[in-house]
């Protein structure tokens, strides 16, 4: 029975989450509305291959068909969106130049699968083809980051129709790309077959054509500018001055100096910004400001001096998102305790009485065998999956192989379920309630998992991005309805296995303090056995090593101490609800839509 005292602690989290919410909806940049510039949606074809290619444009706020103005293509990096140039995008409306944010192939509502770079320059010389038919353009420049950057400097190495190309950040090459990462890149193509890529980075043509460092000399890209912060990871100076370096002919060249002339179309320069990571490079002050100057420079606009101080004035308050997560931290928990006890009266739930009836000991022998059966299936799953070929079957194609290597798992530890459900219900006399299914609660409980799930989903991808705009929904409804039926079976197997059956009979009922012990007790033991299982699952590469910087650190450690972490928050969590509902649906829901929904709304198709 629930106590006054928890209901009014539970009262007052909620009031002060909610507080800290809606603080952080104050403090938040409400940049879209700061500025009368405003940007509307647009489709075009991509050359060559005829895909529907979106993108948001910005015209000058006088603008008028008679007139001839400047233009530039903006292209976003892997997994990002047009909007990360928006104020980049109202500084050249401010400046007079139309602006064309694209989507690249396989974000957002563009068509098509994302290719590393191999196809994107179809896009961008779609985005010249729809500006140059539909606006009266004088001149037109191109920049792009990241993805977007090694896209860029192919396209414009063919398309002459660009007379000006400013980077940030791409990688010079896909070798050196996936070396930042692996210590043996060769293993990419080892497993591309697992996730249906669609590109073999052993056939030396696919690497010419993604590698910026083959598509950079004899001054093309024309009047090339690359913008590199020094905390960028994807490029380092001495590689980026190899470009500069093709660019002019000059293998002496130097980082922040300016090689050639805007006149001739061979201006080029390598420029560092202090204190700037890869992700900030776009909406960089300093970096809009050059990429303003470069281009009235390269495509002959005269509009006068230009400095920080006069872009427009962003709110950059650094603290609001940390008080929109940490505000709706302190809300989840009595928001979800509020969910389960206002549609489940905590009075009439059934609870299991199997702990009652086993001693100790056997208790033990049943977490260890249940501990194998997990284990052992986990340690099956990729022979299997290798052994049937059984690559990745949905268009986001982690979510693919994640689903496989869930569902094979799956399988393997159902037929152990269904085993152990026979042997406990003839040795213990167990019912269903024990293995945490109550049929009597259970449409109260589906509407508990998809309430707490919608909550989730607000909370942690809708929230953060309303004063922004940036709102991410999956791309493809079908795939994610798809996507989210197959990560409920094998999350309903999972709560089968570590709330039926470990939790029923390691938690036993007691004061407050203790039943939060017990729980976050019952999910370090399942973080623990998920940790391992993890470790058997990625154990037959395990030779792959990941390297941050100096930094290497072996994909086996990386699951094993990972996933232990990972498990057990997310046990934590599912225990507590288990605790509420003694139901396993609710945790099974919710695992689902929030796996599912990162992964068709965050993730790239490829």
């Amino acid at each position: 029975m629930v106590s006054l005292a928890a209901i009014n602690f539970r009262k007052y989290l909620l009031i002060i989450g909610i507080i800290v919410i809606v603080v952080g909806i104050i403090l938040a940049p409400y940049d879209q509305f700061q500025t009368n510039v405003t940007s509307e949606k647009v489709s075009f074809t991509s050359r060559n291959d005829n895909l529907t290619i979106t993108g948001n444009l910005y015209l000058p706020q006088n603008y008028t068909s008679s007139q001839a103005y400047p233009a530039v293509v903006l292209v976003h990096g892997i997994n990002d969106r047009p909007e990360r140039y928006h104020h980049m995008a109202v500084e050249f409306v401010r400046r007079n130049f139309i602006a064309l944010a694209i989507n690249l192939r396989g974000h957002q509502d563009s068509q098509g699968i994302c290719t590393l770079s191999a196809y994107e320059p179809r896009d961008i010389s779609g985005a010249a083809d729809y500006l140059l038919t539909n606006y009266n353009i004088t001149n037109l420049g191109l920049i792009g980051h990241s993805l977007g950057g090694m896209s860029s400097i192919r396209a414009a190495h063919n398309d002459t129709r660009f007379n000006a190309t400013m980077v940030m950040g791409p990688p010079i090459s896909v070798d050196i790309l996936f070396s930042r990462f692996l210590a043996d890149p060769t293993i990419i193509n080892e497993i591309a077959w697992l996730l249906s890529l669609d590109f073999n980075l052993s056939d030396p043509y696919e690497k010419y054509i993604r590698s910026p460092i083959n598509w950079v000399n004899n001054s093309k890209p024309k009047n090339f500018f690359f913008a590199l912060g020094d905390l960028d990871t994807a490029a380092t100076p001495e590689e980026a001055l190899l470009l500069i370096a093709n660019h002019t002919g000059n293998s002496t060249v130097e980082v922040n100096v300016a090689y050639g002339d805007f006149s001739a179309g061979n201006r080029s320069m390598l420029k560092m910004y202090e204190g700037i990571d890869h992700g900030s490079e776009p909406g960089t002050p300093a970096i809009i400001l050059d990429a303003v100057l470069w281009m009235e420079n390269a495509l002959n606009v005269t509009q006068g001096s230009l400095t920080l101080e006069d872009l427009q004035n962003w709110n950059s308050n650094p603290y609001w998102g940390n008080l929109l997560s940490i505000g709706f931290f302190i809300f989840l928990i009595p928001a979800i305790s509020y969910i389960c006890t206002s549609i489940l009266n905590p009075t009439k739930v059934e609870k299991p009485k199997i702990n009652d009836s086993i001693e100790s000991k056997k208790k033990l022998l049943s977490l260890g065998m249940y501990s194998g059966i997990f284990i052992g299936a986990s340690a099956l799953t990729y022979p299997l999956i290798n052994l049937l070929q059984y690559a990745s079957w949905s268009p986001y194609n982690f979510a693919g192989l994640l689903a496989n290597i869930l569902t094979i798992q799956g399988i393997f530890v159902g037929l152990g379920l269904v085993a152990i459900y026979y042997y406990e219900k003839r040795s213990y006399n167990a019912t269903l309630v024990d293995f945490g299914f109550n049929k009597s609660n259970t449409l109260k409980a589906i509407i508990i998992g998809f309430a707490i799930s919608a909550l989730m989903i607000f909370g942690f991808f809708f929230l953060s991005n309303i004063p922004t705009g940036l709102i991410s929904l999956p791309r493809d409804w079908g795939a994610y309805l798809l996507v989210f039926l197959n990560f409920l079976l094998v999350s309903i197997v999972g709560e089968l296995y570590f709330r039926g059956l470990i939790q029923t009979k390691l938690f036993k009922e007691g004061a407050r303090l203790k039943n939060w012990m017990n729980i976050l007790f019952i999910a370090i033991v399942g973080g623990i056995i998920q940790g391992v299982a993890t470790f058997f699952i990625i154990l037959p590469i395990g030779n792959v090593v990941i390297t941050i910087g100096t930094f290497s650190i072996s994909i086996l450690l990386i699951a094993l101490v990972g996933g232990m972490i990972i498990f057990s928050v997310i046990g934590f969590l599912n225990a507590w609800i288990f605790h509420k509902t003694q139901h396993i649906l609710p945790g099974a829901i919710i695992q689902a839509s929030l796996i599912s929904w990162f992964l068709t709304s965050f993730m790239v198709m490829m």
